[in-house]
């Protein structure tokens, strides 16, 4: 047996744990994301806590969405390629739509709901559904994400093919270049009355942490030794990164891309963001990986839809059922109470729409 032959199982060995250990690590800051928006909707939320929060929890979502397509699909055809981002965001887009427009058409007519949505014709919604904007989704504001998500990874698709067929060998240069082209608009877009349809006056915002996204993943190897990097200066480097960005989220006007709000200046904006995601990814690193935590991190793109449906189930069971008020439901121990149950109900949620979704996707044509 050659040496060559000897060394490779020990090689690939390796890999397999160096991949096991990158994807736990990617699980724990999707964790760690997706609690903070379950946080973030909590409608008792103190207002600095809402500034930090909204500062950098979105655009998370954004990074690590770039930090997983694979650099193999984006050196492949670029119609497979696309194929894949609609049948992996555009189904779940349409089954969450349809649960979310269910269970408004059951209870748009009871308690607060009554008054909200007098006059709202059945079919209204359904509008927001085509239209994909945040506040035109009545029965779900969240799901916002997924057409913006979807139309700005099929731009990111094809202008990293752009890129890379102007100059050969680009991977990491043709995605800070389309984030540099993200900023560019992001600070120089005029301002519209109106809103686009599928978040395409998000899309500037997005495509720069999406960019940036697959940028760190190709830099991974590089950037892994700062995020574990222990000692007496790393610790208080990192702290005056977390004291800097809390500061400046604070300070800052009021972060929504939801809405198109990005603080004070674009780059302010930008800058806090990716201090957050690089505290969110330090803190990661630091995380065993548990099995509660990878549930977390694997079951996002079902939690982020969803926790807003349990929210509001839980709110009528505590309005209508137990008689609470509204300033009860508030306070800091109801919503830890909240946060708690929501992620218990979330396990049989997560399972029942898995299933729904994998049966789904398996009646599908293959692209």
């Amino acid at each position: 047996m050659s040496t060559r032959s000897a060394e490779a199982p020990h090689a690939a060995a390796r890999r397999t744990a160096l991949s096991a250990a990158r994807n736990d690590h990617l699980d724990s800051i999707r964790a760690i994301g997706i609690l903070l928006v379950m946080v973030g909707h909590l409608p008792g939320l103190p207002d600095w806590l809402g500034l930090l929060i909204y500062a950098f929890h979105v655009p998370l979502f954004f990074w690590v969405s770039g930090w997983m397509i694979d650099p193999q699909r984006l050196r492949g055809p670029l119609g497979p390629a696309v194929a894949g981002v609609v049948r992996r965001l555009g189904v779940p887009y349409v089954v969450f739509f349809a649960v979310s427009w269910l269970y408004w058409m059951a209870t748009r007519g009871i308690g607060d709901r009554a008054a909200e949505f007098a006059g709202v014709s059945w079919h209204e919604p359904w509008v927001g559904f085509l239209f994909g904007v945040g506040p035109a989704m009545v029965v779900n504001p969240t799901l916002w994400f997924f057409p913006c998500l979807l139309a700005t990874t099929v731009v990111f698709l094809g202008m990293h093919r752009l890129a890379t067929r102007w100059h050969a060998g680009t991977g990491l240069a043709a995605s800070l270049a389309i984030a540099a082209f993200g900023f560019a608009m992001l600070a120089t877009a005029p301002h519209f009355e109106g809103r686009w349809p599928w978040g395409l006056d998000i899309l500037p915002a997005a495509l720069v942490f999406l960019s940036l996204g697959q940028a760190c993943r190709v830099a991974w190897p590089r950037l892994l030794p700062l995020l574990n990097a222990g000692g007496l200066t790393a610790s208080i480097a990192w702290s005056a990164i977390l004291v800097a960005a809390a500061w400046g989220a604070v300070r800052s006007e009021p972060v929504d891309m939801q809405h198109l709000l990005f603080g004070t200046s674009p780059l302010a904006f930008v800058a806090m963001a990716m201090a957050g995601v690089a505290i969110s990814a330090r803190c990661a690193a630091r995380l065993p990986g548990l099995a509660p935590v990878r549930w977390l991190g694997r079951n996002t793109l079902i939690l982020f839809p969803t926790h807003v449906l349990i929210y509001n189930f839980l709110s009528g069971v505590g309005k209508l059922g137990l008689g609470l008020s509204a300033e009860a439901m508030r306070t800091p121990a109801a919503e830890v109470a909240i946060v708690a149950v929501t992620l218990l109900l979330s396990v049989p949620v997560v399972a029942a729409t898995r299933r729904l979704l994998d049966r789904i996707d398996r009646r599908l044509p293959r692209p």
